[in-house]
């Protein structure tokens, strides 16, 4: 966006009222600049050429735009501190004057445009504002030179002008009733510009969609039965294998939730799960879940617990194994509620995998980081970091333990609810159950681009920089991050909410930045966390608007 511009507006180019986007940060600081350096000297001049407001990631700006120069700009906040609050007489609190306040500061148009309506529009898009949001006053630190022009607009002095550079401003306020009536015809009348900012999901699933996946999901149907579609599973299930996923491929119609519980199903069925417990290894919410699915599938286990935000206690599970030999070890790979990469290999590494069926929930990881060779069952779901639409549940399996499970059903009396059963869609040479092309086809695409395995190592390796790169944004801005560094994943980073911030209030302002993130689950919100995903291809230039404005606010 241009410098502001000193031309009168024209017939053809009528200025327009619209909110404010990231991308306008520049061309406001260069007019605030011409304004509050330059002309009035309430600042001194760094030689930058902008001027960065001091509660600039708290305001909100409406912007005057003439033929696309940025011709007038106001702010307003509603949250202390208010700078007004110091112009206010000694012994006077704002605190104590005030009622639902809402500060309105930097009124600047540019020269040229002054006797025009500019400066009373933005006034009135203030005043729409205030009302949308509950507040009952407006509060301004008036310029001497523009005190007539407050007044007529009902705003009055709350004390004697106070120095701040070469100007002199006066504390006033107005009760939002208290305005012109033609000012609040005005807002209600106004229609201000629709911004409707592209957001960047930064969400961890479901992922930003690239425009061939979409145009996949946009075709028509194809028959479930047909050779078309027989194709495209045999297409997907290898590329999965090349993902270094075990050999068997189970492609269910649902999520992660219907994947573990057919996994949870599949290992009540392995010879020695009756008389030998399993053991489920949890340090976060998703590590907890699979107990409700294992004590649901009627699985007998120990719950080994670290602690949240940690990795597996894997010193536990070393001390369980010197005493017993468990049917099956389950856990989440990626953590998703803490960001935590957990030691899935060195957890291969551990027991004999002929007696041990490990089981990994890799719903998270798989596609973003590197899934370790050896497990009994591996699940997944499309609509993460395959880069696709959600609603294909993923379980992979070793042969030797289909077989195990093959053996002993055979043997046995148990039953499995025909949708879970994860041994007939294994043997089957053709999905069992409908499956909708509308999510398999965007899935295949994926897998033959973005996602194709033979570019696996590059796209790895830009996910662990990716991961670094965010990180150490975070930790600049002064940012907890829960996994430490050791255990963080490259895809995914659970980080605590800036200071005076709710996790909702937060996320709300990052969305008002043009950025998508996660933190409305109630294990995040009690702990004021939010979470950055980057799923798929990212750079630093995508996040660097986010960071910058971050930085501002904390």
């Amino acid at each position: 966006m241009a410098s502001p511009t000193s031309h009168a507006a024209s017939d053809s180019h009528p200025v327009t009222i619209r909110e404010s986007v990231p991308a306008d940060r520049e061309a406001i600081a260069n007019l605030l600049h011409s304004t509050f350096v330059d002309e009035l000297g309430q600042y001194q001049d760094d030689g930058s050429g902008h001027h960065v407001d001091k509660f600039d990631a708290k305001n909100t700006y409406f912007l005057a735009e003439n033929d696309g120069k940025l011709v007038g700009a106001i702010a307003v906040h509603g949250s202390p501190p208010f700078s007004v609050a110091a112009r206010l007489p000694e012994g006077a609190s704002m605190a104590e004057l005030s009622d639902h306040p809402l500060e309105v500061r930097l009124l600047c148009v540019a020269p040229g445009l002054r006797f025009s309506r500019i400066a009373f529009r933005l006034m009135a898009a203030s005043y729409r504002y205030a009302v949308a949001h509950g507040y009952r006053e407006l509060w301004i630190s008036g310029v001497s030179e523009q005190l007539p022009l407050y007044r007529k607009l009902g705003f009055k002095e709350l004390g004697p002008p106070v120095a701040a550079g070469d100007s002199f401003f006066s504390p006033m306020r107005v009760k939002t009733e208290g305005l012109p009536a033609g000012l609040r015809r005005e807002a209600m009348t106004e229609k201000l510009q629709p911004v409707a900012p592209k957001l960047l999901n930064l969400l961890p699933g479901p992922a930003r969609l690239r425009p061939e996946v979409q145009a996949a999901a946009a075709k028509d149907p194809i028959y479930h039965r047909s050779a078309e579609f027989l194709r495209l599973t045999q297409e997907v299930a290898e590329h999965l294998r090349d993902w270094q996923l075990p050999e068997r491929i189970a492609l269910l119609s649902g999520g992660g939730t219907l994947a573990n519980d057919a996994v949870a199903n599949a290992l009540s069925r392995l010879p020695k799960a009756s008389t030998n417990p399993g053991v489920i290894l949890t340090s976060g919410e998703f590590g907890d879940r699979l107990a409700k699915h294992a004590h649901a599938a009627g699985l007998e286990f120990d719950l080994l617990r670290g602690a949240w935000g940690e990795a597996w206690p894997m010193e536990e599970l070393r001390e369980l194994l010197a005493t017993r030999q468990p049917a099956w070890i389950w856990g989440v790979h990626l953590e998703s509620s803490t960001g935590v990469l957990n030691p899935a290999a060195e957890l291969l590494a551990m027991v004999d995998r002929q007696q041990v069926a490990v089981c990994l929930d890799c719903a998270s990881s798989l596609g973003g980081v590197e899934i370790p060779i050896g497990a009994a069952m591996v699940s997944s779901v499309s609509g993460k970091s395959l880069e696709a639409i959600p609603g294909i549940a993923v379980i992979a399996a070793d042969p030797f333990w289909v077989g195990e499970i093959r053996h002993h059903t055979s043997s046995s009396s148990s039953h499995c609810p025909p949708g879970l059963d994860l041994l007939e869609a294994w043997q089957a040479s053709e999905p069992p159950h409908t499956l909708a092309s509308q999510l398999l086809l965007p899935l295949a695409v994926s897998l033959r681009n973005a996602c194709n395995p033979t570019q696996a190592p590059q796209r790895l390796q830009r996910q662990i920089e990716m991961g670094r790169h965010v990180r150490e944004q975070l930790r600049k801005c002064g940012l907890r991050i829960v996994a430490s560094e050791q255990d963080a994943s490259s895809t995914l980073t659970t980080f605590e909410a800036p200071a005076g911030f709710t996790t909702i209030e937060f996320l709300e302002r990052a969305r008002a930045w043009g950025f998508q993130l996660a933190g409305q689950s109630r294990y995040l919100r009690r702990r004021r966390l939010a979470q950055i995903a980057t799923l798929g291809d990212f750079s630093e230039s995508d996040l660097s608007a986010f960071f910058g404005a971050l930085r501002f606010l904390t």
